[in-house]
């Protein structure tokens, strides 16, 4: 029988997994409701549902929209008319109903049932209790609450990345390719290409993938830009207007949807909803508490308010985190300034959240990994209570407390231009009222993540300023951490300068009661005697640091003097023993969540394992460095990766892979200032030019690497020697001892940026061989 359904005029796109779901459901459940936050296309999911169910149903499929009605009464009249039962004056229509039913197998489709969900219960329930072979589908806000009842919560369509560049990225989920297909009946022409793709992508996760917010913004296309629309969106009440003019009034807007689903709430509801609206990016119950609850718990009006769809009961994968789709957060941040609450409930947020980064500096807990996740999961909540207080007259301590408080967690999570921006607004305002202590710590902070990025001079600058406060402060503390900064900077290009800012640190943190920082200066010290090629002290320095990060449960620290300790012991030729320490040093950071830390132990593990010729292990640790490069976005040791790796395939005869590899680190080598990376690059390329073919430009390019060794500050190490042995005698081979020597030394004369430019030029004019 051909099915009671209204013609839709546009595709169905998307859903095709919730589309099996549903059907799969319906083949076991005799009553499945659909429920969802208005917009979310419960509707057009259960009429596909429908249409392609309809076989199943001998009797018929038959649509029911609840929306026009303003009554209970008039479910059991609406039913009836569709199924076009008049009744019988004797009896009650419901009974009339029930009779026609009968025992006809038949699809009873129930939209919109949200306002009248007493009547829609008690119709289905009647139904279910006396029709054996009659299957139900509701669409709803809530849940009917009736026995039997089975739900199935439609999720909002895929969106992509937030920062999706590509428009095959955009085009694989639901909200682009509906974004697409929408815009497209407002003007022809219009195309998803790769120079929009990332507007699309912006306006489709900021919408959360909602399909009626998609559709009014994508309506916009024609008067509005793309950019014009991503603008809009910082009041998306003001774009997300143009719905069908035949729709009901609740149903044309993004805005009317949202006021009748709030104004079916209670006032203590309401003002809940109100009040979440400050967090930014999801909360837990213990924050909604705390923010939100006036002293009592809230954990009631969390799920009325999931129940009802307003707020997503949990996120998936992220555990108890609950959250406020945009549209519904701008809605009651609009009601919440109406209200006059903004200012209290923010300031709550603000101290919330600062007592949260004070609590997760890693000298107060030993569980690192767990403070990465949780700090991350409120990033934005984090960033935006520091905002907030700079914006306020009495706000900048807290601010800068917090943004001090936060700056190890910007460093291991690739965060580092956030920290910086963040740090470097509070410090650029007038600082009177702010805590001597609060100052020092931030601008510590600063100053460490700028060097972090090899910004040493900008850090320099920082670190004195810090250190001429502390003076004055006669903070001993401080003025040691100053000066162990200034030798950080100053180890970038001056290793006695740098010595001599680390022993003086060492000096003050040693009159200290608890030894202050000397933990970090006995790191860098092994550091320095490592880069000099005093190996026997390195050692000494490194033992020291393990042993005194491990009686304070330093683990970051600890797992960095096991790094150095083997470094250390691969320039002393004792290669097992450096497997060993690299290995725990990975073993520690991994389970400390210590990502940046990592991310340069495997970069010196792959290198490691390349050159004791284990290139399997290699690429294994090159190809995940490089994909913790992309999410930490380390930019000062892409390089690094990209020519070890670029190395690692040639090797192993992936020469198409290597060049592309090799041609990007070697284009991002130009901004770097350390010769000592830049030989390791030129000897990656060497390495993918003998293996391909080409042993004179490999004679060259070590000529060019040797140059930057000898012109580096640091010792050469006996291992480099090795290396460049190892590398040079195929070469030599190749070729000749006499042709090796002559281009040997015409590598020596290119200047550095000399060298990457005939390193490129060799990879570009290569052929690849088969």
């Amino acid at each position: 029988m051909t099915p009671d359904l209204p013609i839709q005029a546009t595709s169905f796109v998307g859903r095709i997994t919730e589309l099996e779901t549903v059907q799969a459901l319906l083949g076991k459940r005799r009553l499945v409701t659909l429920v969802g936050s208005g917009g979310c296309g419960k509707t057009r999911l259960a009429l596909e549902v429908a249409a392609t169910h309809a076989e199943r149903f001998e009797d018929g499929v038959w649509f029911v929209d609840f929306s026009p009605l303003t009554a209970g009464e008039q479910v059991t009249r609406m039913v009836a008319n569709v199924l076009s039962i008049k009744g019988d004056a004797e009896k009650p229509l419901v009974e009339s109903v029930l009779d026609s039913l009968g025992s006809s197998r038949r699809l009873l489709l129930l939209d919109n049932c949200e306002h009248l969900l007493d009547a829609c219960a008690k119709f289905a329930g009647a139904v279910l209790s006396h029709c054996p072979n009659v299957f139900l589908l509701a669409t709803s806000r809530e849940l009917l609450s009736v026995r039997g009842e089975t739900m199935f919560r439609v999720p909002s369509l895929s969106v992509p990345e937030l920062h999706a560049q590509s428009a095959a990225d955009v085009m694989k989920t639901g909200s682009g390719r509906l974004f697409l297909e929408r815009a497209e009946q407002q003007q022809i022409d219009f195309a998803i290409d790769d120079d929009n793709a990332a507007a699309v992508a912006e306006i489709c996760s900021r919408l959360d993938g909602i399909p009626l917010a998609i559709e009014l913004a994508a309506a916009q296309v024609r008067t509005l830009s793309l950019t014009e629309i991503q603008d809009s969106l910082n009041d998306c009440f003001s774009i997300l207007t143009s719905g069908e003019r035949a729709a009901l009034p609740r149903q044309r807007t993004i805005l009317a949807t949202i006021e009748w689903s709030a104004n079916r709430l209670n006032a203590e509801q309401r003002q809940l909803l109100h009040r979440l609206s400050v967090f930014t990016g999801g909360f837990t119950l213990a924050a909604v508490d705390a923010v939100c609850g006036d002293g009592s718990p809230q954990l009631a009006g969390l799920l009325a308010l999931a129940d009802k769809n307003l707020v997503l009961a949990r996120e998936s994968g992220k555990g108890e985190r609950r959250r406020l789709l945009e549209t519904v957060r701008q809605f009651a941040q609009m009601h919440l300034t109406r209200d006059g609450e903004d200012q209290t409930i923010l300031q709550r947020h603000r101290d919330y959240f600062q007592q949260m980064a004070s609590d997760a500096r890693p000298e107060k807990h030993q569980d690192t990994a767990g403070w990465l996740s949780r700090l991350s999961a409120d990033r934005n909540n984090l960033r935006g209570a520091i905002e907030w207080s700079l914006a306020q007259p009495d706000g900048l301590e807290g601010a800068l407390r917090m943004a001090a408080d936060l700056g190890w967690y910007w460093y291991q999570e690739g965060l580092v231009l956030e920290g910086c921006g963040l740090l470097s607004a509070g410090l650029a305002k007038p600082l009177e009222g702010v805590t001597p202590n609060t100052r020092l710590d931030a601008l510590y902070t600063l100053a460490w993540l700028l060097n972090s990025m090899g910004k040493s001079e900008e850090a320099a600058c920082r670190f004195k300023e810090m250190a001429a406060l502390a003076l004055e402060a006669e903070d001993r503390l401080h003025e040691a951490e100053a000066m162990n900064g200034l030798g950080l900077a100053a180890y970038h290009h001056d290793y006695e300068l740098a010595r001599s800012y680390f022993e003086e640190a060492l000096e003050l943190n040693r009159l200290l009661p608890d030894g202050g920082s000397s933990v970090a200066n006995l790191n860098n010290l092994c550091l320095l005697c490592l880069s000099v090629g005093d190996y026997d002290e390195a050692h000494r320095y490194g033992e020291q640091t393990v042993q005194l990060a491990r009686q304070k449960g330093r683990f970051e620290v600890e797992s960095v003097g096991l790094f150095l300790l083997a470094v250390n012991a691969e320039a002393m030729g004792k290669t097992e023993r450096a497997s060993e320490l690299f290995e725990e040093a990975e073993k520690l950071q991994r389970k400390h969540g210590l990502r940046q830390r990592l991310l340069h132990t495997l970069i010196l593990q792959a290198d490691h394992c390349m050159d004791t010729e284990d290139a399997p292990a290699a690429l294994h640790m090159y190809r995940e460095a490089h994909d913790m490069c992309m999410e930490l976005r380390a930019s000062t040791v892409e390089h690094q990766v990209l020519c070890g790796l670029g190395a690692c395939l040639a090797v192993r005869g992936r020469f198409g892979e290597s060049r592309q590899h090799l041609v990007r680190g070697l284009e991002l080598c130009k901004t770097v200032d350390d010769r000592g990376h830049l030989a390791r690059a030129l000897e990656d390329v060497s390495v993918f030019m003998l293996a391909n073919g080409a042993p004179e430009s490999a004679a060259q390019l070590l000529g060019g690497a040797w140059k930057l060794r000898e012109d580096h500050p640091g010792r050469i190490h006996p291992c480099v020697l090795r290396r460049f042995e190892r590398l040079s005698i195929p070469v030599m081979d190749a070729i000749g001892v006499s042709q090796f020597d002559r281009l040997h030394e015409e590598g020596c004369r290119m200047s550095p940026l000399r060298a990457i430019g005939f390193a490129l030029t060799c990879l570009a004019d290569q052929p690849i061989s088969s």
